[in-house]
């Protein structure tokens, strides 16, 4: 069964006779087993069998009735966290939202499946291919977290749990807790730093725009070693104070593209500080995240022809 299936059978969506008889390829085995046995000779059975319908559970039997299977705990919703809001909102400001949580919540999953030391090739394949294919050809970064968000639902859905429109009211999310306090962190990591985080993030783009790497066509291009060695420096010296973003992770995660690992790192920056600001704003709250509106502090940011920033004075 697939972990969405079982996850499912789990939270009690259907018995355990209709599980068994719609596991996703329907194919079967019989075998004999004590406990003691170090091999175990399996043989197929055919759907039609006789043998087959008498050895599942009569209707009625649900997972209320067993232990908790290990492997869906793993990975189902741990965690239901409470956004409170306030002031305005319109239906877009909804949407904008929660689209920068679950892409960065997401994101951090994705960080966490691929760093798992029991992660399956297939897993780490299917993460690297997601980096890859939006910089193909003119893909967009749309594209990209849509994919990511689809490989991570069914191992660490985020959803909607409660809401409540009227100011003062709430959004509950049910997530997973290690990726929800990920992004957490960062945001709050963003309300400390905002400052240098803008000043790397501005050194890093200025770089990559001035040498034509943002293009959708810049992977069709020769790029030269002094070029990739200032991406590689800026990129990390950009992930110093985004807690739980690696660029060193990004460039493993993209088949050590070191271009496209800059890009995702710069877009990951757009979505916290896009989130950050309905915080900023006062119109969002969660316990974990204080904000300061006088720490954001600054002025006009210039940059040398390598990227390096020339501070106002």
């Amino acid at each position: 069964m697939s972990l969405r299936f079982l996850a499912d059978y789990q939270a009690g969506r259907f018995d355990l006779r209709y599980a068994l008889s719609n596991a996703n390829f329907r194919r079967y085995w019989v075998f004999s087993y004590s406990g003691k046995e170090e091999i175990v000779e399996i043989v197929p059975i055919k759907r039609s069998s006789a043998a087959l319908a008498a050895s599942i559970p009569d209707a009625g039997f649900f997972s209320r009735e067993h232990h908790k299977i290990a492997v869906v705990d793993r990975f189902i919703a741990d965690t239901a966290e409470r956004f409170d809001i306030d002031g305005s909102w319109e239906l877009g400001d909804f949407a904008r939202f929660y689209g920068n949580v679950e892409d960065i919540y997401y994101i951090f999953n994705d960080i966490r499946r691929f760093s798992d030391p029991g992660a399956s090739m297939k897993t780490k394949m299917a993460i690297s291919g997601a980096l890859d294919r939006p910089w193909r050809g003119g893909g967009s970064y749309v594209a990209y977290y849509g994919k990511v968000a689809n490989e991570n639902a069914p191992t660490a859905k985020l959803r909607v749990s409660g809401i409540k429109y009227n100011s003062p009211g709430y959004v509950e999310v049910r997530a997973k807790k290690i990726p929800f306090d990920d992004m957490i962190t960062i945001l709050q990591s963003y309300a400390i730093n905002k400052m240098a985080l803008k000043n790397s993030y501005g050194a890093l783009h200025h770089f990559m725009s001035q040498n034509k790497l943002l293009k959708p066509d810049a992977r069709k291009k020769i790029i030269s070693e002094d070029t990739i060695s200032g991406v590689n420096r800026l990129a990390s010296d950009f992930d110093k104070f985004m807690p739980g973003i690696s660029f060193a992770k990004f460039v493993e995660m993209s088949s050590g593209d070191s271009v496209v690992a800059a890009k995702v790192i710069l877009s990951v920056y757009r979505r916290v500080e896009r989130l950050y600001r309905f915080f900023q704003q006062g119109r969002v709250r969660h316990d974990a995240v204080k904000t300061d509106q006088l720490v954001d502090v600054g002025g006009d940011i210039d940059f040398d022809h390598d990227g390096t920033i020339r501070m106002p004075n």
